[in-house]
């Protein structure tokens, strides 16, 4: 059957649209809250406490909480590696009935930081193996984790002892065992983020900041936009 060549060019613009339309994500933002504290034992021993608490998108209900801690050996002043357990909660009010999915990860990382003039920047290499509780059963698998952050003083005295900076970051996400068990992808997520920070002191500063979370799942990509307030302490 011929189909007219104007006509033939509406069902292509129709079918392109459904497309998108199938494939289109909600980008509703979203709020997470981190409390981050590192502790010194010996000069070489160290440990750390992360809690955060995240909203859905839009911030409709709680939807996340994250309880990590980790002991770290200082190899130098700017060299560490350490070991840690992770608790991973998510509920999901939007399912019916609600779903609640807890996730336990054990994690090995190193760190390596640098600093030139006014600029710090951090390099963590974390692994993670994930032990993730599924409605229809338990699900093991690893993911990669690399993170590079730049941290640029910007009023702060020589010492960098108080004042602004500025938070350049991105990090990583790689499924590198059993992905077929979670969305199917190498690639996890990403997660591009721009802070401004105020230090305090050497041992507190604050930080108020933007990620912009890129993530793949098995039939679709979501994007979603976040908004991060951070409360960092190093004593």
């Amino acid at each position: 059957m011929h189909i007219p060549i104007r006509k033939e060019r509406l069902l292509i613009l129709s079918v392109l649209l459904s497309a998108k339309c199938l494939t289109a994500q909600t980008s509703e933002t979203a709020g997470w809250f981190f409390l981050s504290h590192s502790q010194k034992l010996t000069k070489n021993w160290s440990y750390m406490t992360d809690v955060q608490l995240r909203s859905s998108p839009d911030f409709k209900f709680f939807q996340n909480i994250l309880l990590r801690l980790g002991l770290l050996y200082n190899i130098t002043d700017k060299q560490s590696a350490g070991i840690g357990y992770t608790y991973f909660a998510t509920w999901d009010y939007n399912e019916s009935p609600r779903t609640f999915e807890p996730e336990n990860r054990i994690f090995e990382q190193y760190i390596l930081q640098l600093e030139f003039g006014r600029l710090m920047l951090n390099n963590r290499l974390r692994l993670e193996q994930r032990f993730i509780q599924k409605r229809d059963g338990s699900v093991f698998a690893q993911r990669f984790r690399h993170q590079l952050q730049a941290k640029f003083r910007l009023n702060a005295d020589t010492d960098f002892n108080r004042g602004l900076y500025l938070n350049l970051q991105n990090e990583l996400f790689l499924n590198i065992q059993h992905k077929e068990k979670l969305n199917n992808n190498f690639l996890d997520q990403n997660r591009p983020y721009a802070g401004i920070g105020f230090r305090f002191t050497k041992k507190i500063e604050t930080e108020l900041g933007y990620y912009h979370r890129y993530q793949l799942e098995k039939d679709s990509r979501k994007r979603e936009p976040i908004i991060q307030c951070m409360l960092i302490s190093n004593l």
